[in-house]
């Protein structure tokens, strides 16, 4: 059989994501897989922890707000428009951009 492995930011919780992992786990196992956990926060499950790929921790809400609402904790990176980067990566896009981008 297979060693198999699934991922996620939490496991073993009451939420439906970590419902559906333990359902499937218990599924893969009963076709005699061996299956194993890896997430940020285990709950009541036995796995690997990774801290890092927790979504609630300060710096993962940090990058969230930087990149889906407003840049607010690198204002020196800032190129005047607010929520625009300045830095080689963003001025390589907007040099190699379609053209049809360029026109709008």
């Amino acid at each position: 059989m297979k060693n198999i492995g699934i991922s996620h930011y939490q496991v073993g919780r009451t939420d439906g994501v970590s419902l559906e992992i333990d359902k499937w786990k218990r599924v893969l196992e009963e076709m005699g897989h061996t299956v194993h956990l890896c997430a940020g926060d285990l709950g009541a499950a036995e796995g690997t922890l990774i801290e890092e790929m927790y979504h609630h921790r300060a710096a993962a809400e940090r990058l969230n707000y930087n990149t889906f609402r407003e840049l607010r904790d690198r204002p020196s990176r800032r190129n005047g428009v607010p929520g625009r980067v300045d830095g080689p990566h963003w001025r390589h896009q907007a040099q190699n951009a379609p053209l049809c981008d360029r026109e709008k």
